[in-house]
């Protein structure tokens, strides 16, 4: 098990007996940061741990981003970048692709397995970085300028076969991204209603969980959950404004925590909501709730 803290370590507790061994990574110095994301590597990557750090000071936006050996529990690369971590995403196990940075399809282009880092150098500016994750070198391999925004990215997920990369904000908005061709303008742009629940809290964290699920009508499909209390199922062959992209597979009385789906061929629950109000909710596979 891995667990964040509000200070600049990841914190590891292995399960081997009966009194579980804890110990500490430093992801970084001092006690300005905190943790900002994690995330474990795949396949060939399983053994590694990227993570993340932000500095706590409202106006600062520095950070350190570091890959460590699990194995070893000790670093092995840390990011040439400065500024501070959002979110991370590891591409799929068994994938690779090539990558072009400009638009033209007649760019160079670079083939691997990549780790995207998006970061927040300044109050309205956001930046993606994507990493070869093979060779795990401290140089970025691409470099893209986000939209400008005042918040976070909340989370970033490549999709199964590692083609598409969702981005979620917390303005209540989804990008996605062809990974393949990231100097070309973004897919999509899917957008949850501003929100007409209660909100429990003074603050709003937009959109704050997407998952990409397989097999739905049109074979691939992305979940996202957003502040108007809403769990929405996206098509990206479909267009954003198309009446039938983005309706909701389940609705809720407050803006969402989080949200997870299950595996039904491993007898979980299809979907589980966590409300801000701190109620949990339990969907079956009819659809009823608990």
């Amino acid at each position: 098990m891995i667990l964040t803290s509000v200070s600049s370590s990841v914190y590891v507790l292995r399960d081997e007996g009966r009194t579980p061994i804890a110990s500490r990574l430093r992801l970084a110095r001092g006690k300005t940061d905190e943790t900002g994301d994690i995330a474990w590597g795949c396949g060939p990557l399983s053994d590694k741990l990227f993570a993340s750090s932000m500095t706590k000071a409202e106006k600062a936006f520095s950070g350190t981003h570091k890959v460590f050996d699990m194995t070893t529990e000790r670093p092995i690369c840390t990011m040439e970048i400065q500024e501070a971590g959002d979110s991370i995403a590891v591409h799929p196990a068994g994938t690779s692709i090539h990558i072009t940075a400009r638009a033209s399809p007649d760019s160079p282009s670079t083939a691997g397995t990549f780790v995207a880092i998006a970061t927040k150098p300044s109050k309205r500016a956001h930046t993606l970085y994507l990493f070869d994750g093979r060779r795990l070198g401290s140089q970025p391999v691409h470099t893209l300028a986000l939209d400008s925004f005042q918040q976070s990215v909340t989370t970033m997920k490549f999709s199964p076969d590692g083609v598409y990369l969702a981005l979620a904000r917390d303005d209540n908005t989804t990008d996605v991204y062809d990974a393949r061709f990231l100097g070309r303008r973004k897919l999509h742009a899917f957008t949850h209603e501003p929100g007409n629940v209660l909100t429990y809290t003074k603050d709003v964290y937009g959109v704050v969980e997407a998952q990409w699920v397989e097999g739905h009508p049109s074979g691939l499909g992305l979940v996202t959950g957003g502040c108007d209390g809403c769990v929405r199922l996206w098509d990206v062959r479909l267009a954003d404004s198309d009446p039938n992209n983005g309706l909701p597979i389940a609705q809720c009385g407050h803006d969402l925590g989080h949200f997870s789906l299950g595996d039904p061929s491993r007898d979980e629950m299809p979907l589980v909501i966590g409300e801000m109000s701190g109620k949990v909710t339990i969907f079956d596979h009819t659809g009823r709730h608990r």
